[in-house]
């Protein structure tokens, strides 16, 4: 069910700075503690400049901004039934401090309260993409960094 590249939706997410709010989120991988790296935060916002609203990976340290961008309607893996997956919108997973580990009980209970919802899977080259977007990011802490290394046996 937690299998990298996951794109699950949480109805109340439970963040450390803020109260619960839906949001989509992205299995990364599991550590050997067998806490969860998944990235949450995603956003339909575009809260980066016009020419840097393009599929891929966005990075500009001098603006500060480190994000991917999946662009509405281009698809980049499979739903359950598995058929063509795509965001529809424009979908901006911003990078800093956007990536954390959390146990798996965690995201189980959000399954028991059903405010848990599977979307898909990314496909392999957009999930590589991605997770090298990450680690190469220059605004995520190196810590997390190592961490989402670790799941994808790169130290």
């Amino acid at each position: 069910m937690f299998e990298p590249g996951t794109i699950a939706f949480i109805e109340n997410f439970e963040y450390t700075d803020g109260p619960p709010t839906p949001k989509i989120i992205v299995i990364i991988g599991e550590l050997d503690t067998g806490e969860l790296v998944v990235f949450a935060k995603t956003t339909s916002q575009d809260y980066i400049p016009e020419d840097m609203i393009k599929s891929g990976c966005q990075e500009c340290t001098e603006r500060n901004v480190s994000a991917y961008v999946f662009m509405e309607g281009e698809i980049v893996g499979k739903n359950l039934d598995g058929e063509d997956f795509s965001f529809d919108q424009n979908t901006f997973m911003f990078i800093r401090q956007n990536v954390i580990a959390r146990e798996s009980e965690q995201l189980k209970n959000y399954i028991k309260g059903q405010d848990f919802r599977i979307l898909g899977e990314l496909n392999e080259y957009d999930f590589k993409a991605f997770v090298e977007c990450m680690i190469s990011s220059k605004l995520i802490s190196r810590g997390m960094r190592k961490k989402v290394q670790k799941t994808q046996g790169l130290i």
